[in-house]
């Protein structure tokens, strides 16, 4: 697609007229294969690394993006570790209504 582009339109040309704001090239095939094997893959989805494949992810998409889905996994992963201490404060709570009323648990002050 891309040499077809540069053989029939001038689009470095038209970027420098103001006629388009941007232009890239199309997805390669060979690239695209690299990130499904190593990014897209349906064996990952209980894969809780959150681990991205960043040369791929940068090499492709660049750096600001990398940046993205890297926080993104860094932040799942610190979310992750909270899901234990929120099970805690939920098995509290449920002793406290089993228990009933009492003066240490106020149940209307939150």
């Amino acid at each position: 697609v891309y040499k077809y582009l540069n053989a029939h339109l001038n689009l470095d040309f038209a970027v420098s007229n103001g006629l388009l704001v941007q232009w890239f090239p199309s997805h390669s095939l060979i690239r695209i294969s690299d990130l499904k094997a190593s990014w897209s893959s349906w064996g990952l989805v209980f894969d809780f690394s959150f681990v991205q494949p960043m040369t791929v992810l940068n090499n492709y998409f660049g750096s600001r993006v990398a940046f993205i889905f890297a926080w993104n996994g860094h932040y799942c992963k610190l979310l992750l570790a909270l899901v234990p201490v929120s099970l805690v404060f939920l098995a509290i709570n449920a002793l406290a209504m089993l228990v009933g009323p009492n003066p240490y648990w106020n149940r209307n002050s939150v």
